[in-house]
């Protein structure tokens, strides 16, 4: 398989494989080739201000990669059941990416703030992925790790028993890291 890398190719690959898989995103690095077969597994979704991509409690089986627009990763408040803004994701990021790895309902929910383009993997698609292209995965699963941890201890500080400190100093560096 071609070892040249998304950023090396971008100009290769046609803009309708461009679009969905921006430079900085999780797929960033893949080879083109394998970019432009995943493409061909996807398909290009659109979503209005408020309505969720994926919703907290509810088992998903789609991974979005934010192509265009803002989402709010949220959680609901364990006593007024209000959601509770976790992250603001953007292009690059991704979102349903917790049913990659087991069959746990989200803990979250992505919501637009504006119109959003995603492109939508369903997760075989990603283990196709991950097979054919085996070095792609220890760097992909850490992605996935870093992010299911980093809305955990989100979550825990704004609806547990966090001080306020610790969720400002987390709510900054989460900011810092989608910027």
């Amino acid at each position: 398989m071609d070892n040249t890398t998304l950023s090396e190719a971008m100009r290769a690959i046609p803009p309708r494989f461009r679009d969905h898989f921006p430079p900085g995103s999780w797929f960033d690095g893949l080879p083109a080739k394998l970019l432009q077969r995943l493409a061909d597994y996807g398909r290009t979704f659109r979503f209005d201000p408020g309505e969720a991509l994926v919703e907290e409690g509810i088992t998903n089986v789609w991974l979005h990669v934010i192509t265009e627009g803002r989402v709010d990763l949220e959680c609901a408040d364990p006593i007024s059941g209000r959601p509770i803004r976790l992250l603001i994701l953007g292009p690059g990021d991704v979102v349903g990416e917790r049913g990659l790895i087991d069959t746990d309902a989200p803990i979250a929910t992505a919501r637009a703030i504006t119109e959003v383009t995603t492109y939508r993997l369903h997760h075989p698609a990603i283990a196709w992925m991950l097979l054919v292209v085996p070095e792609a995965t220890p760097r992909f699963i850490e992605a996935l790790q870093r992010r299911i941890d980093e809305v955990e201890a989100l979550r825990q500080l704004l609806v547990g028993s966090g001080s306020g400190e610790q969720v400002q100093q987390l709510v900054e560096e989460s900011a810092q890291a989608h910027a």
